[in-house]
């Protein structure tokens, strides 16, 4: 299947492919990372070159790195559950965690404007995407033809886009 699902949450109805995790009660932005699979960070770490190999090609375990073989401008990002590298990106690139980018929600959860629809995580962790139902967001394009508004968070932790927003009338849950 092409959805690239990694993990997520969904309130009250499953998405199409009904993976992920349905809930029934409104979130704050910490239990939807939760309840999404996505209480990780993303940890930064310096990448060294080594020419130090052992004769059936491995690299030593206990072979210490020189500091002189670091790769100064380039620099991995690792998922800090599971270890996997996301990406490899310049030192300039800057990380927002989950919970950094999500937390822009907590006031507008606190004060009843909005609550949170779905939060998903692709392709192992690198976009991540959360979606919130404004509340009273109910708009008509023609007369009996209403939509629900919701604004909808996007991130990446592989370099290729950058934290986004943006109003949609579609509960975004894998584009």
């Amino acid at each position: 299947m092409s959805h690239e699902f990694d993990s997520g949450f969904f309130y009250q109805k499953p998405a199409w492919h009904r993976l992920g995790t349905v809930v029934n009660e409104h979130l704050s932005t910490r239990e939807a990372i939760v309840a999404a699979g996505m209480d990780w960070n993303v940890i930064e770490v310096p990448i060294f070159a080594n020419s130090d190999i052992s004769l059936d090609g491995e690299i030593a375990p206990w072979l210490v790195v020189p500091e002189q073989h670091r790769i100064a401008d380039k620099k991995a990002l690792i998922r800090s559950d599971t270890g996997k590298t996301l990406h490899v990106c310049n030192t300039s690139w800057t990380v927002l965690q989950n919970e950094d980018a999500f937390s822009w929600f907590d006031p507008l959860i606190q004060d009843g404007d909005v609550y949170l629809d779905a939060a998903v995580s692709l392709q192992e962790g690198k976009r991540i995407a959360i979606t919130a139902k404004i509340k009273d967001g109910i708009a008509s394009v023609l007369p009996n033809d209403d939509v629900e508004l919701y604004v909808v968070l996007y991130n990446s932790h592989d370099g290729t886009l950058q934290v986004g927003m943006m109003f949609s009338t579609i509960r975004v849950v894998c584009s």
